[in-house]
């Protein structure tokens, strides 16, 4: 595990908040938890999802995303995008 409620700025300027970013072998992933039968990702988490997949980087941004070992404002590859849902 490498933090939680890390921020991550978008291609599009916008900016999402994972709930947790781990690194396993070298490869980061983010993990959204979402609660109850009806959860969905918000529209800028669907946007890093799909930044995520399609293999582009995202910027991580903040105090969170340096205690969690990254660089704000250097742009980061994350290998996965796990939704966990509840």
């Amino acid at each position: 595990m490498r933090g939680y409620e890390v921020t991550f700025e978008l291609p599009s300027g916008g900016r999402t908040r994972a709930d947790v970013v781990t690194e396993t072998e070298g490869e980061l992933k983010i993990v959204e938890s979402k609660n109850g039968p009806n959860a969905k990702l918000t529209p800028r988490q669907t946007e890093a999802q799909i930044t995520v997949e399609q293999g582009q980087s995202l910027i991580p941004r903040g105090d969170n995303a340096k205690a969690a070992g990254l660089t704000p404002g250097q742009p980061v590859q994350i290998k996965e995008y796990q939704v966990d849902k509840h």
